[in-house]
């Protein structure tokens, strides 16, 4: 009561202050718990980002530094401990080609039958192909088509996504013709392109007809490709690895060891490379690992035939 009376005596104005303080006292207080309950949780529950494959960025997407700089502090996967299988077959497929010289007399020095993949319009598609028939190496055509990245550039005769089928069969026609040897395709960029079924089927369908195999690059998740090979019984395989997105030593060397393990785990494996000097310096020092390991290096078309679950022309 004596309290009470206390507060009665206690001028108007300033009781009113002493409420409002006590108020905001009060309000500071909880809103200050809450803060520190919220910043505990965080740290309670945060775990040290970890290198996943399906984080890697797909071919021809620009490269965040942040994603950069996570995977220089990332020690490269430890390959498991288990015994060379002989079975074990790795193709490596080489896009981009036709563009350079320097870099095509780089890869033909190179022993190991790899699988060339020929740009249509590339300056020295025609000698360069020849020249790599005659050297034992598999030619492919690395078909030009529409990417969702509007800034990116597939090139001349792309297949576009807006195209209707007398657009796209007329592309497509432009495209297979311009030199000869290959036997096979894989698109070049493409995301948006091979996201779409109607114009994939004009696709599949004319490479059936012409006898060939298709490599579906999976620049998008959304990628139709396979599916489509599959119902119309053309021979196909699905890249596994995408070796240099990020021009990067260890990144690459982080890649060839992934393919490794890749193979081991199903028998097999497919991997995509671009002529680059860092790429292709990787790769002499690692086909020789590839064979001390009992890994061989096959031409895609070796490996399509191995996979006895999808339809294979003989």
């Amino acid at each position: 009561m004596a309290i009470i009376h206390a507060f009665k005596r206690v001028p108007a104005p300033l009781f009113a202050a002493l409420t409002v303080g006590l108020v905001i006292v009060g309000l500071f207080a909880f809103f200050l718990g809450i803060f520190s309950l919220f910043t505990s949780s965080a740290q309670a529950t945060y775990r040290t980002p970890v290198y996943h494959p399906k984080a890697l960025l797909l071919e021809n997407e620009e490269a965040p530094k942040q994603n950069i700089q996570l995977f220089a502090s990332l020690q490269p996967e430890k390959m498991p401990a288990t015994a060379p299988n002989r079975s074990s077959m790795i193709a490596i497929v080489i896009d981009d080609m036709g563009l350079s010289q320097a870099y095509f007399d780089q890869i033909m020095q190179m022993g190991s039958p790899l699988t060339l993949s020929f740009l249509p319009y590339g300056k020295y598609v025609q000698e360069q192909a020849a020249e790599a028939s005659k050297a034992g190496h598999e030619l492919f055509l690395h078909l030009p088509m529409e990417p969702f990245d509007t800034r990116k550039d597939p090139g001349p005769n792309a297949l576009m996504a807006a195209f209707d089928n007398r657009e796209i069969a007329k592309a497509l026609h432009e495209n297979l013709t311009q030199f000869d040897g290959y036997v096979g395709v894989n698109n070049h960029m493409g995301s948006k392109f091979t996201a779409r079924s109607a114009g994939m089927k004009v696709v599949i369908r004319e490479l059936k007809r012409r006898g060939l195999i298709f490599l579906d690059s999976k620049t998008s998740s959304s990628s139709v490709g396979e599916g489509l090979a599959y119902q119309y019984g053309l021979p196909y395989a699905g890249r596994d690895i995408f070796i240099d997105h990020f021009h990067d030593n260890d990144f690459i060397e982080h890649q060839f060891e992934r393919l490794l393990k890749t193979a081991r785990i199903k028998g097999y494996a497919i991997a995509i490379a671009h002529p680059k000097a860092k790429t292709l310096q990787k790769l002499s020092e690692w086909l020789p690992r590839f064979e001390a390991k009992g890994v061989r290096i096959v031409p895609v078309s070796e490996i399509i035939k191995h996979q006895s679950s999808k339809p294979i022309q003989s």
